[in-house]
């Protein structure tokens, strides 16, 4: 291409625009730019499991770089050897260790803290992982509810006070009532 013609199709581009669309184009560029230098390492590329690893090239969540190499961080684990970390105080299929599934016993439970919780029923983890009933309340379907006024927390049930036994009620005896039985979460709805 000869020089003039290269100065015909750059005055013909910049006819085209507007310095105020100039603008609008380079401040989309701009937003652009800081999206991605703001998003965390992990969303961008990252060095699995194994992989070198430096300042430049971080690894992905879950590991760290050892000697120049990724490894999973204490409490992960590469399971299956797919090169990714999983924590396994967390994640459902790999609680506590590799395998270790807690949809095996019923799709209800989740790994909260490497063991596998019912947190529909769970007082220490009610409805969520760390979520705790206070010392007079039941979890009952994920949510903490007290027993009636007459009623003490027992296992996963109100009983008349004395009258539980290791996590069970005693229905009969003088603290329960003659032919009184106890409320357990099914009899409250």
């Amino acid at each position: 291409m000869t020089e003039s013609r290269i100065d015909a199709v750059a005055r013909s581009v910049a006819r085209g625009l507007s310095r105020r669309r100039l603008l609008a184009g380079f401040g989309g560029v701009s937003v652009a730019a800081v999206g991605l230098a703001a998003r965390p390492r992990s969303a961008l590329v990252c060095q699995r499991v194994g992989k070198s690893c430096d300042a430049r090239t971080g690894c992905c969540h879950g590991a760290t770089c050892e000697d120049g190499v990724c490894a999973c961080a204490d409490g992960w684990s590469d399971c299956g050897g797919s090169g990714v970390c999983v924590n396994r105080d967390e994640d459902k299929h790999h609680c506590g260790r590799c395998g270790k599934s807690c949809a095996e016993t019923t799709s209800r439970k989740t790994c909260c803290g490497g063991g596998c919780v019912d947190v529909a029923g769970d007082r220490a983890n009610c409805g969520a992982c760390g979520v705790a009933c206070g010392d007079a309340e039941l979890c009952v379907r994920g949510t903490c509810v007290g027993c009636p006024i007459d009623r003490v927390p027992c296992g996963n049930a109100c009983c008349a006070p004395n009258r539980c036994d290791d996590g069970r009620c005693l229905p009969d005896g003088p603290a329960a009532g003659a032919g009184e039985r106890a409320t357990t979460t099914d009899d409250r709805g």
